[in-house]
């Protein structure tokens, strides 16, 4: 992203929305660190200007954030306001 122009991404967002809900200690897909990498990456695109929309979802994992996350996207393709919704 960073080698394309600023304009090819005019009238685009890109969203991160995640849990961060315990997951099973035997959970193959558990790895350590996702959050603060996400973090990490949010912060580097808003300083470039890119907009980007972070939402964590306290408590959620995996299964929960499928059904949380489809509501706030439709919400947002609807044009209804996010944060009058939560």
């Amino acid at each position: 992203m960073a080698m394309l122009p600023k304009a090819t991404f005019s009238h685009k967002s890109l969203w991160f929305l995640e849990g961060d809900g315990d997951r099973k200690a035997d959970d193959e897909n558990t790895t350590s660190g996702v959050l603060s990498a996400i973090q990490h990456r949010v912060s580097r695109l808003r300083a470039d200007d890119l907009p980007v929309t972070y939402l964590l979802y306290p408590g959620l994992t995996h299964g929960a954030m499928f059904d949380a996350s489809m509501n706030v996207v439709i919400l947002h393709m609807s044009g209804e306001s996010l944060l009058a919704s939560y």
